[in-house]
């Protein structure tokens, strides 16, 4: 057995009392870790291995009633230079040309932001492609991890254009991006597009990088709601569309087009113009943002005369075999002398509406007492807000009694003296349409959540009676007939029985200025929407009266209006009349087609009306003459191609290319046709194509054709899906 020397015992000494004093320490260590200094180092610990993260609000969608999105919002990466990950040391001199060049900035501009000491915001909305390109920059560089941090900040899109844009209106940016609404719905319902900015912490890694998962409830909490118009989209591009050519035709300033739903008072269509693509409205004036529908009273002349007739007849104070003296066209009133533009003498109450006589409207005007008067004109939504509730609405102009001169009891009737909106127009005259109850205008039927539970709804809602149904169906008689033989017959639509009134007013300024405008109800029979339509400031000499100007405007979007809300014709024997209108081609005024309407037009008289009017014949003709359909020329025709998916106008356009004449029955998709495709027609063979209804666009395997039809890039961009119809 081997014995310990001294120095082995020392140096054993030695190495026990060293692992004593490392053991110490490290008790020592753990007591100050662990109980002394535990809160500090768990805060520190804290610090390190978690950071808080930021999740900006998602901006919530705003829907067409059929779901189609009009506005939505997504994410872009704002970039921020933090300096602190360098750690003292400068950046390599390469980065900033080659970030320069990247962000397309001065370089003198980055070199001296990467000079600062604190984090700096680099680019704002930056495109991903961008993003993909700094990361690699930030790869190839071996750049310090973290020196570039990244911010989801939203981004508002439009994915449909211009398409009701000064309805949609803009959004501004503020700290989470375009996400502070300024202007039209985005503006009336922000605090519930907007959504919620808020806060969590996540697990990081080594470089400070979030690695741990988001926490479902406060992601959720970031979204704003949806909100759900009453508007169509289809039916809105066709309506800016024919408000647009008829604009165009007479080179007006401006102009409205509206439609409305009759019973419910929902606002279908709401179109102006000019107009402005929120996607860029930054090059937009405001006159262009502006939502004349609500903000630009006008006077809207002989469209009043449907209100007057109604108080008149309501109250028993003119009777329909009455007998009128209108004077010959010029007649001394209460000190003013009127005109008409259309000479009578002794007729009926009823020819004095179809003709549109101011004489006779002046000479009645004086019978309604100023207190009935002025409650019956109230009670038809004049001098206050419709109640839509978008900011800037106009209460329009009806004085009050006490401000009324001597020659209000005689200009109210004609139109003048007052102003009104087109939606207080539209609402007023649907009321009539509706049996004497006015509805309350609707543009936003509901509230979403962003996963699609219903926050808030917005019923119809009817705001009174303006007249009895009986006196209500009579005045719907009369506007018939202004259409069928008086002032409005360009608003005549083949099928349709069409309850109208043109209505033309000289503005008070220097020169010689004039508003167009057209109010009218489809069908006459069993009314479902009412359409009004003004133009402002035509040019007189290509056309100033409101039958000229505007009823075809109308009758376009009307033609439309009954396709896709799927209006049965009042005449379907009509159709099949040789003598009659039938389905065709829509030709408007301009001679743009653009339907499946107007084809041949019974002899009328060519003289002009009250109004101004011409008749349909002329317009027929011109239209007709102008249309550039392919007309069969003997022979046999084409193959007949396969229409089976496509919408509407797609199959007119696919037809038309193949030189085949069609037969519309329906409205929708294209779900049958008479000949297979492939079939050998005959000279002059018509084939009935029969279209599904609007559901059917819904259909994954109806769309299927329809999809490659808008993919080729025939189709109209700003419509999504088999909705994109071509402009023809």
């Amino acid at each position: 057995m081997q014995i310990l020397t001294k120095s082995h015992r020392l140096r054993v000494l030695f190495m026990a009392g060293i692992s004593v004093l490392v053991f110490a320490g490290i008790e020592w260590r753990l007591y100050v870790v662990q109980i002394s200094r535990h809160v500090q180092y768990a805060g520190l610990a804290r610090r390190q291995q978690h950071k808080t993260i930021i999740l900006n609000p998602r901006r919530g969608d705003i829907l067409d009633r059929d779901g189609q999105v009009l506005a939505t919002s997504t994410f872009f990466d704002t970039v921020y230079f933090v300096p602190a990950r360098l750690e003292g040391r400068s950046p390599k001199p390469e980065l900033a040309p080659r970030l320069a060049r990247l962000l397309e900035r001065d370089e003198a501009t980055i070199v001296h932001m990467l000079g600062r000491t604190r984090r700096t915001r680099v680019e704002r909305k930056l495109e991903p492609d961008k993003v993909a390109a700094l990361h690699l920059l930030e790869d190839e560089l071996n750049l310090p991890a973290g020196i570039f941090e990244y911010e989801k900040t939203g981004k508002r899109l439009y994915p449909q254009g211009d398409l009701a844009g000064p309805v949609l209106g803009i959004t501004g940016i503020d700290e989470t991006g375009d996400n502070r609404g300024l202007e039209g719905v985005e503006l009336k319902f922000n605090e519930r597009l907007r959504g919620s900015q808020t806060r969590q912490k996540v697990v990081t890694n080594v470089w400070h990088q979030g690695i741990g998962p988001m926490d479902e409830d406060l992601l959720s909490a970031t979204f704003g709601e949806k909100i759900v118009l009453t508007i169509d989209s289809e039916l809105q591009h066709y309506a800016e569309k024919a408000l647009r050519q008829g604009i165009g035709n007479v080179q007006a300033e401006s102009g409205v087009a509206i439609v409305m739903d009759v019973a419910s008072g929902d606002l279908l269509a709401v179109a102006n113009c000019p107009d402005f693509d929120p996607n860029d409205f930054s090059r937009s004036r405001a006159f262009q943002r502006r939502n004349r529908s609500l903000t630009d009273p006008i006077e809207i002349g002989s469209v009043m005369k449907v209100l007057t007739a109604t108080i008149l007849i309501d109250n028993h104070l003119v009777r329909l075999d009455e007998a009128i003296n209108c004077e010959n066209g010029v007649a001394m009133i209460e000190g003013r002398r009127v005109r008409d533009s259309h000479p009578m003498g002794l007729v009926s109450f009823p020819e004095t509406f179809v003709h549109s006589s101011n004489i006779a409207f002046a000479k009645l005007g004086p019978r309604i007492e100023p207190d009935l008067y002025y409650r019956s004109l109230r009670g038809f939504g004049l001098g206050q807000r419709s109640g839509v509730g978008l900011s800037g609405e106009s209460r329009g102009v009806l004085r009050p009694i006490t401000e009324w001169t001597s020659l209000s009891r005689t200009s109210l009737p004609m139109g003048y003296e007052a102003s009104m909106t087109a939606v207080q127009v539209v609402a007023a005259v649907a009321a009539v349409a509706n049996e004497g109850i006015r509805m309350k205008p609707r543009l936003v039927s509901e509230v979403l959540s962003h996963d699609g539970r219903r926050a808030r709804e917005f019923p119809n809602e009817e705001v009174g009676r303006v007249a009895s149904a009986a006196t209500c169906r009579t005045v719907l008689d009369l506007m018939e007939k202004a259409v069928t033989e008086g002032t409005g017959k360009r608003a005549v639509l083949p099928g349709y029985r069409i309850a109208g009134k043109t209505g033309t007013t000289r503005k008070l300024v220097e020169g010689r200025h004039y508003t167009a405008s057209f109010a009218g109800v489809l069908p006459a029979g069993d009314p479902k929407v009412a359409i009004f339509v003004y133009v402002d400031e035509p040019d007189p000499q290509m056309g100033r009266y409101g039958g000229d100007v505007s009823a075809p405007i109308f009758a376009e979007v009307a033609a439309h209006a009954a396709r896709i809300l799927m209006i049965e014709p009042d005449y379907p024997e009509e159709l099949r009349d040789e003598h009659a209108v039938r389905p065709g081609r829509f030709a408007s005024a301009s001679g743009a087609n653009d339907g499946v309407w107007l084809e041949k037009v019974e002899s009328v008289d060519s003289a002009e009306s009250a109004d101004g009017d011409t008749s349909a014949r002329a317009f027929a003709k011109s239209s007709i003459a102008q249309s550039s359909d392919p007309k069969p020329t003997g022979g046999r025709l084409g193959t007949m191609p396969s229409l089976i998916g496509l919408p509407m106008t797609a199959a007119i356009q696919r037809a038309a290319t193949a030189g085949i004449e069609i037969r519309i029955l329906g409205t929708g998709l294209a779900v049958d046709q008479s000949f297979r495709p492939g079939s050998k027609l005959a000279p002059g063979e018509v084939v009935e194509v029969i279209f599904a209804g609007r559901t059917a666009r819904r259909d994954p395997a109806m769309r299927a054709e329809g999809e490659a039809f808008a993919s080729s890039g025939a189709s109209r961009g700003a419509l999504a899906g088999v909705s994109a119809l071509p402009d023809l």
